[in-house]
């Protein structure tokens, strides 16, 4: 008896000595309410005498289609990416781009069909978590109504070329 008590003691010792820490990439983004699992996340940015822009791409596959949502917004190396961002810009809000902003669909399959479309209205906050891991919540509206939803937390390759 004395076994078992001590026993049902060590394996309740055990399982209440679960991990706190978040998982590495969380991602809660939608395309028109459905997951958008992403398997690629980029950020890059370009400037030339401290002004210039940044994307951030979000690339994933759904069967033999291969997604990415392209976001592009103001940049400069002097001014932290943290912030707001949004078309048409508002208040103290960064400039969110309508034009370069955009989802594409193209077949994988060897089909080669295109689909776009480009950023009717919508916001976007960054929060550079350090070591190339960023938050990022976006509430997107595209020309042809699909709608993104969501944040998405962890790693991204980053490159930046300021000149």
């Amino acid at each position: 008896m004395r076994l078992s008590v001590l026993s049902f003691c060590f394996f309740l010792i055990l399982t209440g000595c679960g991990s706190d820490d978040p998982p590495s990439v969380q991602n809660t983004i939608t395309i028109d309410g459905s997951p958008f699992t992403i398997i690629a996340p980029t950020l890059i940015g370009v400037s030339i005498g401290g002004q210039g822009h940044a994307a951030i791409s979000f690339t994933g596959i759904t069967g033999s289609v291969s997604k990415t949502l392209s976001i592009d917004f103001e940049y400069s190396p002097s001014v932290t990416l943290s912030g707001s961002y949004s078309f048409p810009q508002t208040g103290t809000d960064r400039l969110l781009d309508n034009w370069l902003t955009n989802y594409a669909e193209m077949s994988t399959s060897g089909a080669g069909s295109l689909y776009t479309t480009n950023l009717d209205f919508g916001k976007i906050t960054i929060q550079d978590n350090g070591g190339n891991n960023y938050t990022v919540t976006i509430d997107l509206t595209m020309l042809d109504g699909k709608v993104f939803k969501g944040t998405y937390r962890g790693a991204f390759s980053v490159l930046f070329n300021n000149s």
